[in-house]
């Protein structure tokens, strides 16, 4: 999945190529289009700084003292190198949306990249703006404001770069010199961003992913098995943000007992799968990865205690439902949560990349395919480890979520004792597979992330009130398909 780091870095590099281009633009309109294209550039760093953004303004506030002057505004700066590029347009006589060659191209694809920035970081917030996901909670931190001033000032400056070379090639002086001022206002609005302020920087920020909704993506026997590793990375997303919503009590996304039992069964049966890949795989490593095999062992016995931590929290599950049910896979509930389906079919792709894409859970586990198929499809033994890290991470996420959710909180202490060891587990299994991730040079920088966002779950937590127990909704009708007179009263004319 996209990140908003290699974001940031695509509209650089757009920008960057746009700037070295050695096309000399033909004419006026070509120079005034290219200038138009970048403009565009600025809007998007404008929105994406926001009102906000001034770091001498936010820190004065905090401080007491009165904010800083205009000069000191980011965003006062970017108007005003906008109106230099609109001078220079009117200057050569053009509104500057005519062709602009390869060199508008890259610009506005630099654009596009920035206005993904905007999506992502969207994607974690509501539409008033309440968090959805534990790491919507970072981007209220100071440092998020202070990494992303920090990004949108590199991508200011090679805006600027461009204009240079535009301005190399315009023989108009009044443009010239509009362009000249144009890319000194954006040095300049670049050295308020990077202001010492912003020294503290959050730079884990950059692993972060755009946030998927809780909605299901069947594993099918027509998915190539080199698709695994992506499509568990989507379902740990989902997963992560289903444990946030339930934690805030939101109705609609209330999770049942039988959901929780179920997932419980679920994860613990991911666990074990994810260790027997890692053992199946360990004979393709070669002889120089020989510490890696020894990574991928203990790894491995993590993940098998993480399915046993995992299977016992589904055992006090069942002690507190009903005790005649005792199945070998749990009962399809007619109206699951979509995050007991993601569990299974979490479940069901790491069996695909075991034992080949059409393995089911319903089905007799059977010999695992070849050891290098399997370290072929997911990338070598460095992304492997990586791609399963997400197990453990997100299982963490889930297993603190749960004491807090109403259905647990009215439960016997077995249930709180339960998850209490999930946590300590998951957070050796994410231990093991980032050594054998790290051991192999691969890097991991979403761990960071995760940490942050772990850290700032139980902090909110901590300072939350305790969860309120109320009987959840009934899933199989939703309220908005009763009428409302329904939900009040007989409609009029209806028999008693």
């Amino acid at each position: 999945m996209t990140t908003l780091g290699e974001l940031f870095d695509a509209s650089l590099a757009h920008l960057a190529a746009a700037a070295r281009d050695p096309h000399t633009p033909a004419d006026p309109e070509e120079c005034a289009a290219l200038a138009g294209r970048v403009d565009h550039v600025l809007q998007q760093i404008r929105k994406g700084l926001g009102p906000e953004t001034n770091p001498l303004t936010t820190h004065a506030a905090t401080q007491g003292r009165s904010p800083a002057p205009a000069a000191d505004d980011p965003q006062e700066w970017l108007t005003q190198a906008s109106g230099r590029l609109n001078r220079a347009r009117q200057y050569l006589q053009t509104p500057g949306d005519g062709a602009a060659g390869p060199s508008g191209t890259r610009i506005e694809a630099a654009g596009e990249a920035l206005a993904a920035v905007r999506d992502t970081i969207g994607s974690h917030l509501g539409p008033d703006g309440a968090p959805l996901t534990p790491y919507a909670c970072l981007l209220r931190h100071r440092a998020a404001a202070d990494h992303l001033a920090s990004r949108y000032a590199e991508v200011g400056q090679a805006a600027g770069q461009v204009v240079h070379r535009i301005a190399q090639h315009t023989e108009h002086p009044g443009a010239a010199e509009a362009f000249a001022e144009a890319v000194a206002c954006l040095d300049q609005a670049a050295a308020v961003l990077t202001h010492p302020t912003a020294r503290d920087a959050a730079p884990h920020l950059s692993a972060l992913p755009l946030a998927l909704p809780v909605i299901p993506v069947q594993a099918l026997p027509t998915d190539p098995t080199t698709a695994v590793t992506a499509r568990l990375a989507e379902d740990s997303e989902r997963l992560s943000s289903a444990a946030y919503l339930a934690l805030h009590d939101h109705d609609e996304h209330r999770l049942s007992d039988s959901d929780l039992h179920h997932m419980a069964h679920w994860n613990s049966l991911t666990r074990l799968l994810a260790g027997r890949v890692l053992t199946a795989a360990t004979p393709a490593l070669p002889h120089a990865y020989r510490h890696t095999a020894h990574d991928f062992t203990r790894a491995a016995t993590a993940l098998r205690e993480s399915a046993a931590a995992w299977r016992n929290t589904a055992a006090a599950w069942q002690d507190v439902t009903d005790p005649r049910e005792h199945p070998p896979l749990p009962h399809p509930h007619p109206h699951p949560h979509p995050a007991t389906v993601v569990s299974r079919t979490t479940a069901t792709r790491l069996g695909g990349l075991l034992y080949g894409a059409r393995w089911t859970p319903a089905a007799t586990p059977g010999p695992a395919r070849p050891a290098t198929e399997i370290l072929t499809d997911a990338g070598g033994p460095g992304p492997l480890a990586a791609s399963l890290y997400r197990l453990p991470s997100t299982g963490w996420q889930m297993a603190y979520t749960a004491p807090w959710a109403p259905w647990v909180a009215e439960r016997p202490g077995a249930l709180v004792h339960a998850y209490s060891a999930v946590m300590a587990v998951e957070q050796q299994c994410a231990g093991q597979l980032l050594n054998a991730a790290h051991r192999t040079g691969t890097p991991v920088p979403r761990a960071l992330l995760d940490a942050a966002a772990h850290q700032a779950l139980a902090t909110e937590q901590r300072s939350a009130p305790a969860p309120r127990i109320r009987p959840a909704p009934y899933r199989p009708v939703p309220r908005a398909a009763v009428p409302r007179e329904l939900m009040r009263d007989r409609r009029p004319g209806l028999r008693r």
